[in-house]
């Protein structure tokens, strides 16, 4: 005769364990977001979070950087002054690197958060990672603005 476990909620298996993020560093990301991202995990997360940080030019290297992360976190660009935002992380990522969050994305089930620029590169726009529909358009300035909804 088989048993069944009641199914665990969402919340409640998080609460069970530590979730482990990787937060993408290097070229292309602001340094000041990477921290104060980072800080906020490790003050508010009463341990709840494995924080290790990435290098984005090291993931088409060394595809296992993200083998057992389970939220990607990719903060805002220090390439605030270019008319495209997140440039800077696209670059640094490559083709390859691209392909890799991508695929830990969409095929290992990993869970994506991108803020400010690192929205941008989870978005549509040719080159990025594709991963949300968003509507990028040009402001009259010729700025890039981020729509969803």
């Amino acid at each position: 005769r088989m048993h069944f476990l009641e199914p665990l909620s969402c919340a409640a298996w998080f609460a069970m364990k530590q979730i482990r993020v990787g937060v993408l560093v290097g070229s292309g990301c602001d340094a000041f977001c990477v921290e104060k991202m980072c800080e906020c995990l490790d003050k508010n997360g009463k341990k709840r979070f494995d924080v290790r940080r990435i290098r984005l030019d090291a993931i088409a290297g060394d595809p296992g950087l993200l083998q057992d992360v389970e939220v990607i976190l990719v903060g805002g660009g220090e390439d605030d002054s270019s008319f495209c935002w997140g440039c800077g992380q696209r670059e640094a990522l490559g083709a390859e690197g691209l392909a890799v969050v991508r695929e830990h994305v969409a095929q290992k089930g990993a869970a994506y958060l991108g803020i400010c620029a690192g929205a941008y590169l989870g978005s549509k726009k040719e080159g990025s990672l594709g991963l949300c529909d968003a509507l990028i358009f040009n402001s009259d300035e010729g700025k890039e603005v981020f729509a969803c909804g």
